[in-house]
């Protein structure tokens, strides 16, 4: 049936990852919260218009679950490019050290796109060579070469020209900017490595700007100061390097799922009823309170949006530094949506784009929710519209017939239900094992493909075993597949959330990353990376980092290193055969083909449940994965095989 077909295609997805702030964003109203986001921006152009190099006070967006702060923040980031300024996201999901994932948001956010092609990275770079071209004279055969031309032929030179290269731009900076120059050179020299066109520069720049310690070799050649940078130097460093080319918008999001775990049984910190683990939480809480404090004053031009919820926030203000609020004004509420026009907008704009698809004409463009529909829907955030369009649709999609949308009032989530047709089994099984059988196992395990093929099929595999799973009524369970870095910096492949609304909307997360890289800076530099995205820590049970690879790790002592505060943060790293590899190529391929019951048979055969790795996340899904879960994984040694 046409209809029903359309329907299916319909994505009612209600949750925004936080990631999805980067892509500018289809299914939205600009008139959803415009008078706040004006403030905010009028506020930023006075920042543009004064150049004086300070940061003001802060703001505070506070809101419900689903009431849209993170489509809020989108929306800022699209208007902050519009006007060629910077912006920085750092993703509190997992924090645990605050001012190690503000460097790594900062790292992250340069990689991203900020338009003509190039990424935040780059047009900061291309600044400084401007400052470069216009105190030295740089000539390509006899011709004078402007900042276009220099950018143009830099792919081109020779690596060994490279440091030379570097060396006159820093010879430039200093003379331009003698104190700063002095106070953050480290930084800068990373920086510049962190733009080379060498990759292994580029890895040796990115491993110092997250902090961690390079080889002694490696500090002397590239003169180094130090061989491991603090935390807030980087970040006055780089917030100092992105400020010269103009004023940047700094955005805080996702900091709750620590508070409100916290304080799922909070107690006095004294009391001794109070358990390590809330011990360790609030402690985290603290540096996070401290931490914003503190971003005023080691930032250049820089305005700071935190958005929380409500409790969150009070709790801060009232149980941690008192004194951190001091530095932003007084938070603002978003608003519920206040007009049906809002609702429609939000809600036609993905039915639109999902018709256009198939090429499917509807009766009336929001077909089959009636216009009149939208009415009821005002006085509702965005999510609990989009949650209500999905129960809607799965109704219909149940029961074979599609009927129309009069009213979201009262309307009420339903479950998948069906079964799969022996024959259709049977089929699927067939497809399975044809595409098990033909799977490129040597493209997927190519370290140059850990970022692109690899991570597709481990997101695809997590989806998978979400849909296989029963869920409890009163469990969301989320998958976050977009995160910052660019196509070679991924900081993680996947996570899945767990979140228990009746217990305060609680929050567990296990993160994934395929790491297939041999070189042992680009090893080093990843993994990094993802502990500190995934905030594992031995003493947070709500927290996991698995990671997948095939093969021996590399060898050397920075690596074994770093690979022992994995352990002990209690992360698995367990070895992906050829036949897990030729498994999620096959359920990836299937799953682009969008077949009718594919779901039931997902939730039949259990594909990705009986997985060895996966069975790690079917119990934290299921609440039942057991204390030390690092000691079912990769201890020690190199070798995976």
């Amino acid at each position: 049936m046409r209809e029903l077909e359309a329907l299916r295609e319909i994505n009612f997805d209600w949750t925004m990852h936080v990631r999805g702030i980067w892509t500018d964003s289809r299914f939205s109203s600009s008139k959803l919260n415009k008078a706040l986001r004006e403030d905010i921006l009028g506020e930023f152009d006075r920042l543009i218009k004064s150049r004086e190099g300070l940061s003001p006070l802060g703001r505070v967006i506070l809101g419900p679950a689903g009431a849209g702060k993170t489509h809020f923040l989108g929306e800022l980031r699209r208007e902050i490019f519009t006007r060629s300024a910077g912006f920085v996201l750092v993703d509190m999901t997992d924090v645990n050290d605050f001012l190690e994932t503000v460097v790594l948001g900062y790292l992250s956010s340069l990689r991203q796109p900020c338009g003509d092609g190039i990424t935040q990275s780059q047009a900061v770079y291309h600044h400084l060579l401007g400052l470069f071209v216009k105190r030295l004279r740089v000539t390509l055969y006899g011709k004078r070469l402007n900042v276009k031309q220099l950018v143009k032929v830099l792919p081109h030179i020779k690596k060994e020209k490279l440091p030379r290269l570097r060396n006159k731009i820093i010879e430039v900076i200093r003379r331009e900017y003698p104190w700063e120059a002095g106070e953050y050179i480290d930084v800068i020299r990373a920086f510049l490595l962190f733009n080379s066109e060498d990759f292994s520069d580029r890895d040796l720049g990115y491993l110092w700007l997250q902090g961690h310690r390079i080889d002694e070799a490696d500090r002397k050649t590239c003169e180094f100061g130090r061989d491991k940078g603090k935390h807030t130097e980087i970040i006055k460093g780089l917030s100092w390097l992105m400020n010269l080319r103009s004023p940047v918008l700094l955005a805080l999001d996702q900091f709750d799922a620590i508070v409100a775990e916290h304080s799922r049984r909070f107690g006095d910190p004294s009391d001794d009823g109070v358990n390590e683990e809330q011990r360790r939480s609030l402690a985290v809480i603290e540096t996070i309170a401290g931490g914003l404090m503190a971003l005023r004053d080691m930032t250049f031009g820089t305005l700071t949006v935190a958005a929380c919820l409500e409790a969150t926030w009070e709790f801060i203000r009232t149980r941690a530094l008192k004194s951190s609020t001091d530095r932003f004004k007084p938070p603002t509420m978003l608003g519920r949506i206040s007009k049906a026009g809002i609702a429609e907008k939000i809600i036609g704009s993905r039915i639109a784009d999902s018709y256009a698809q198939i090429d499917f004409t509807p009766p009336y463009p929001t077909w089959p929710i009636k216009p009149a529909a939208f009415d009821t829907a005002k006085e509702l955030f965005p999510r609990e519209i989009l949650k209500r369009c999905d129960s809607f649709r799965q109704r219909c999609l149940n029961s074979k017939t599609v009927v129309e949308l009069e009213s979201f009032v009262e309307l009420r989530e339903s479950g998948v239900g069906g079964l799969v047709a022996p024959g259709v089994k049977g089929a699927f099984n067939r497809k399975f094992k044809d595409l098990f059988d033909t799977a490129p196992v040597m493209d997927i395990l190519h370290p140059d493909n850990e970022d692109e093929l690899l991570r597709s099929l481990i997101q695809v595999a997590c989806s998978c075993l979400i849909k296989e799973t029963v869920i409890p009524d009163n469990v969301d369970v989320a998958l976050e597949t977009q995160f910052a870095g660019g196509a070679s910096y991924r900081t993680l492949h996947a996570r899945v959330s767990v979140i228990y609304r009746d217990q305060g909307d609680r929050e567990r997360h296990f993160c994934i990353r395929g790491l297939q890289k041999n070189n042992s800076r680009s090893f080093q530099a990843r993994l990094k990376a993802a502990i500190t995205e995934s905030g594992m820590d031995s003493g947070f049970e709500f927290r996991h980092l698995l990671i997948l690879r095939q093969g021996e790790t590399p060898s050397g002592d920075i690596t074994l290193e770093l690979l022992n505060t994995f352990n002990r943060a209690g992360g698995s790293l367990e070895h992906l055969s050829e036949n897990e590899a030729r498994s999620l190529w096959a359920l990836s391929e299937m799953e682009k083909m969008k077949q009718p019951g594919f779901q039931e048979w997902l939730v039949l055969e259990k594909i990705v449940s009986k997985m060895g790795h996966f069975k790690l996340l079917l119990a934290w899904i299921a609440d039942t994965a057991p204390k030390g879960m690092e000691q079912q994984g990769y201890h020690g040694g190199g070798n995976l095989s």
